[in-house]
């Protein structure tokens, strides 16, 4: 069994001893701003040119890659979120990244993961319509997997649980 840990604060610096690290990415793996702009300059140039050698085809929704992690020293989980306001079911929609996430972690038989709160920033999903059953997902998938998740929320998502 498997235990869920909320956190705050910086995410490079909180990564330190995880297997794997969890980017909100763009769909042209590229260095963004935010989440992904800061794992991309941790990691270092060799990150980009991997993603740009790499995958010749954009990302799609919920869609989850794996990258080296470079100066990072752990594996880099790439997420594309969907937009909230390009979706019928957004919820719906987010869960369903999330889920693809926990299966790839599952496979990956990772045993220290940080993640971070996906679809948040640009993509419009606002912290209170997520929290709830984003956190039952998390929290159900540690019980029954040997996995610690930490996840990271710099605006204090135990306020919304």
């Amino acid at each position: 069994m498997g235990k869920l840990y909320l956190t705050t604060g910086d995410y490079i610096s909180n990564s330190i001893g995880m297997d794997a690290i969890v980017n909100a990415a763009n769909k042209y793996m590229t260095n963004g701003s935010g989440i992904c702009g800061a794992i991309y300059n941790a990691a270092g140039i060799e990150l980009l040119n991997y993603c740009k050698n790499t995958y010749l085809e954009e990302m799609v929704n919920n869609e989850v890659r794996i990258t080296p992690g470079f100066d990072l020293n752990m594996d880099i989980i790439h997420v594309l979120a969907p937009k909230a306001y390009e979706e019928i079911e957004p919820i719906n929609e987010l869960i369903k990244s999330y889920k693809n996430l926990l299966d790839t972690i599952a496979d990956k038989k990772y045993k220290k993961v940080l993640l971070c709160s996906l679809g948040t920033g640009i993509h419009g999903y606002k912290h209170e319509e997520v929290s709830k059953p984003l956190i039952q997902l998390l929290n159900n998938f540690c019980k029954i997997n040997d996995v610690e998740i930490y996840f990271n929320n710099l605006y204090g998502l135990r306020r919304f649980c």
